[in-house]
């Protein structure tokens, strides 16, 4: 979600740039990152929770989530702070702040007349719009609170934390109506196939006269 805030700014305030790249220099741009944030989380996560070469998990199967990966108490959990959690967060929005605010002061400056670029990528803006602050709503409880862990208070917001961890899992299902909020055609079309009454067709029935058959003369056997 973070790259994709910070390539909807790149569209949107510097089209011409892309535009004058190479196309493969394009699509490296579009798919290197792509792989990079696909491939990075579960290699992180593989080496610092399952071949953790500093400590060794030890599970509590009384408590919630089984206890906590060892590895949150050692210089990693720090590095997992920073590098996978608030620089994300960090960056989806900073990079939406940036892309209203200059969306904003184009309208203001411009007296009404909006960017072409912006007209052109509008209904993307608004989806990812939307879904940044989703994430962002959900996401900075959660930075809030491991920050806190980390460097005020072991016992920071002790009591919400636990509902903040689990907030995360509500994002997946709030995602698919977060689109459908941000695509009105697509609602319309859902409202029309929904409410539209199918129109019964009334056959005539035909009636039949069904006649017996007339009997067969009987075979003399010689």
């Amino acid at each position: 979600m973070a790259w994709i805030s910070i390539e909807r700014y790149l569209l949107v305030f510097h089209d011409t740039l892309l535009r004058n790249l190479a196309r493969w220099k394009r699509q490296l741009l579009h798919i290197v990152p792509l792989l990079f944030c696909s491939l990075w989380p579960p290699s992180y996560y593989a080496f610092t929770i399952i071949f953790s070469p500093m400590c060794v998990t030890i599970r509590y199967y009384d408590t919630l989530t089984c206890g906590l990966p060892c590895y949150l108490f050692t210089v990693w959990g720090i590095v997992d702070l920073f590098l996978n959690t608030m620089l994300p967060i960090a960056a989806i929005l900073i990079f939406n702040l940036l892309l209203f605010g200059r969306v904003i002061y184009r309208n203001m400056t411009v007296r009404g007349r909006i960017q072409n670029t912006w007209h052109r990528h509008r209904k993307m803006g608004l989806q990812l719009g939307m879904i940044s602050f989703l994430y962002l709503a959900i996401w900075i409880p959660v930075v809030v609170t491991q920050f806190g862990e980390n460097f005020i208070n072991p016992d920071f917001l002790f009591d919400a934390s636990h509902t903040f961890y689990f907030l995360i899992y509500i994002i997946p299902l709030l995602l698919p109506m977060v689109c459908l909020m941000s695509m009105p055609e697509v609602l319309k079309t859902f409202k029309v196939l929904i409410c539209k009454q199918q129109a019964v067709a009334v056959m005539p029935s035909n009636s039949v006269t069904l006649r017996p058959l007339p009997k067969a003369n009987p075979v003399s056997k010689c």
